[in-house]
């Protein structure tokens, strides 16, 4: 008598999945990393290739930082086992940032796998293999508001209705179409600090109220930030992501003295006759000289005459 048995495909009892090479950050709507998952047995090591006839497969899917399945991953999510080694380089993060970002590869044949070589990153009912898990950050920093930063009185000076202080300024963490990352609280622990500079150089003493902020809603937002002891141009606010590293510069903007003072002693003048030389003092907010303004803020003071006809100054 012959018995007659269909084919058996032998499949591989070990996988491991590793990230290749190594990165600064990883970025949303960036290509992630390559990773590499490799088969192999479990007692003997090495296995002979599989080919595409063999019909297996390895499918990647993502888990979030709760730990809960993510439809945020984008690319080839399935691929064919070919060789010993299968390679996912395409895969991209859309629409969701964050820590503890994971990626879990599952083989198709899962239902065949051995309880003790689980990775234990993994369900514990699924042969699975997961490598370390990553922080997701947002593609760039933008300035919502004020665009463009304002020119301001320096300190608190500036004539009556004006202020010195820069009010509501609101740097947004977005995905590279430039949308805001509502998903980004103050859970993921991202915070953005603020600078001020002139042509390159650090002002940090210059720059006061709120310094730094912690995202909520993929936004921080800065109160009270006023220029003090500093009057000229070319000044920059620095806006930089800690944990990141991003960073995004405003517009250059001024820092205005707060007052003018004519030093001109006389009372009358013959027509016709050369004036005496006028002398104009520059003051800041404290009533010191505005001692910071030089050739390079290309500043200007504009003399002219006014005539009182009895009513007003014409």
């Amino acid at each position: 008598v012959e018995v007659l048995r269909g084919n058996v495909t032998i499949v591989p009892d070990k996988m491991v999945a590793t990230r290749v090479g190594t990165v600064s950050i990883v970025r949303v709507d960036e290509t992630l990393p390559a990773y590499e998952v490799a088969f192999s047995d479990s007692v003997a090591g090495g296995i002979s290739p599989l080919t595409a006839a063999d019909g297996l497969s390895v499918t990647v899917y993502a888990v979030d930082g709760d730990g809960n399945p993510s439809n945020a991953l984008h690319g080839t999510l399935s691929r064919p086992v070919v060789g010993t080694v299968v390679s996912f380089n395409d895969l991209v993060i859309r629409g969701a940032a964050g820590s503890g970002q994971r990626l879990v590869f599952v083989p198709s044949w899962r239902d065949r796998c051995l309880l003790e070589l689980v990775d234990l990153d993994c369900s514990m009912d699924v042969c699975c293999s997961s490598p370390p898990a990553f922080t997701i950050f947002p593609y760039s920093l933008l300035i919502a508001s004020p665009s463009p930063v304002p020119n301001v009185y320096e300190g608190e000076g500036g004539p009556p209705g004006y202020t010195g202080v820069i009010n509501l300024v609101q740097v947004d963490l977005t995905d590279y179409s430039g949308a805001r990352m509502t998903g980004i609280t103050q859970a993921t622990g991202m915070s953005v600090g603020v600078t001020l500079s002139q042509r390159g150089s650090l002002l940090a003493s210059s720059l006061e109220g709120e310094v730094a902020s912690a995202v909520d809603q993929g936004r921080a937002t800065f109160n009270g930030l006023k220029v003090v002891g500093l009057v000229g141009s070319d000044l920059v606010l620095s806006f930089r992501e800690a944990l990141s590293g991003l960073t995004v510069q405003s517009r250059p903007f001024s820092s205005l003295p707060s007052s003018l003072m004519l030093g001109w002693s006389a009372s009358r003048v013959a027509a016709g006759a050369p004036l005496e030389d006028a002398v104009v003092t520059v003051f800041d907010s404290e009533g010191g000289l505005a001692a910071t303004i030089g050739d390079d803020d290309t500043a200007f003071v504009y003399l002219y005459a006014d005539k009182w006809d009895g009513a007003g100054w014409t």
